[in-house]
């Protein structure tokens, strides 16, 4: 008998063997996946198995895992001991699920048509007072094995596009371009329900030994419910998404008064003290590109990282960094503003910001 008893007769070995990696259908996949990795071995997978184990193998033994625990036995049903074996398991599976993850010659990833950044998802609770809350935004990957499930989405909202390992970073500069410039506070791997924290695939870099003016413009916990927001797209079209963008917008507006921006300029005599800091001498200029605003002023364009920024601005453009209180009592300001991408964009007049501070 097993830890779990999920089946209630026990098949020998000879008749239970690891899934066949030429199987096409992918529903046989999944049948041969939860019979041999749990039914069959209840997630106690020896060294051989990880060894043989694919990515997506590791993924849905462990979603089938979960769903076994919970339809099969009954997560209320399951004693002490029983609950810290399935937590045992699962955190051994996922200790080499994230190692073969970073060893992928590629992946895919689906990214969101609105913003042309991958895909964020977060799952919405609608609580019994009327508020929101969400779960962490996840980025959504995908293997060639179950690449068809990454196939069937919308193909009006999402795009599939390969990330190849490449030099050896390929993989990693993906990731850190989505956890610590998207904002994405992990990976799921073909659906919610199997995911992995940013800080056990990729370690936060620590700029904290720079001056401050050399610390790199990032602005992750902003950048990631502006493009949560964006994916809504015209909520003036769709009333029932107004609540959900209203959350985004609650909790990307906490970070705003304090953040610095790139705002696009160009520079004339600019040159460096020992610090590095950027200094206007006698005679040089700085030139802030503005726009027409909504009303009789005009409104500053700041930007929060280099990448949306080289998205607008080619090198012709310097960026220099401001926070909005150092520019709202002269101009308005756009924030992230791309004719290509309208939807990623908000817009900021001195009534609204002062109800941030």
């Amino acid at each position: 008998m097993g830890v779990f008893d999920f089946l209630r007769k026990k098949p020998s070995k000879e008749a239970v063997s690891r899934p066949d990696q030429g199987i096409e259908a992918y529903d046989d996949y999944l049948n041969q996946i939860g019979e041999y990795y749990v039914a069959f071995k209840e997630l106690d997978l020896s060294e051989e198995d990880f060894k043989e184990a694919r990515v997506t193998d590791l993924a849905e033994a462990w979603r089938l895992f979960i769903w076994f625990l919970k339809e099969r036995v009954g997560m209320d049903q399951l004693t002490e001991e029983q609950l810290a074996i399935a937590n045992q398991r699962i955190r051994r599976l996922a200790e080499v699920l994230t190692q073969k993850i970073l060893e992928l010659d590629h992946l895919y990833c689906l990214y969101h048509r609105n913003t042309d950044e991958p895909a964020l998802f977060s799952q919405l609770t609608v609580l019994e007072d009327g508020r929101r809350s969400s779960s962490e935004p996840m980025i959504r990957i995908f293997t060639d094995r179950d690449l068809e499930v990454a196939a069937s989405y919308p193909e009006d909202q999402f795009s599939i596009v390969k990330i190849d390992r490449a030099d050896g970073q390929g993989i990693l500069n993906f990731l850190h371009h989505a956890f610590y410039i998207d904002g994405a506070m992990g990976i799921e791997l073909g659906s919610d329900a199997v995911s992995i924290a940013s800080s056990k695939l990729l370690e936060e870099p620590d700029f904290s030994h720079l001056p401050e003016v050399q610390r790199p413009i990032h602005n992750p916990s902003i950048m990631r419910w502006l493009l949560l927001m964006a994916q809504l797209g015209d909520v003036r079209e769709h009333p029932e998404s107004q609540g959900d963008y209203a959350h985004y917008h609650y909790l990307m507006r906490q970070n705003l008064a304090e953040a610095r921006f790139l705002v696009p300029s160009q520079v004339d005599g600019l040159s460096y003290d020992e610090e590095g800091n950027a200094v206007l001498s006698q005679g040089s200029s700085l030139a802030l590109v503005t726009m027409d605003g909504r009303g009789k002023r005009k409104a500053i364009q700041m930007f929060t990282d280099w990448n949306q920024f080289r998205k607008r601005y080619d090198l012709d453009y310097d960026g220099w960094m401001m926070t909005i209180a150092e520019i709202i009592d002269h101009y308005d300001v756009t924030i992230n503003p791309n004719p290509d991408f309208p939807y990623l964009g908000i817009y900021l007049d001195q009534e609204a910001f002062q109800e941030l501070i």
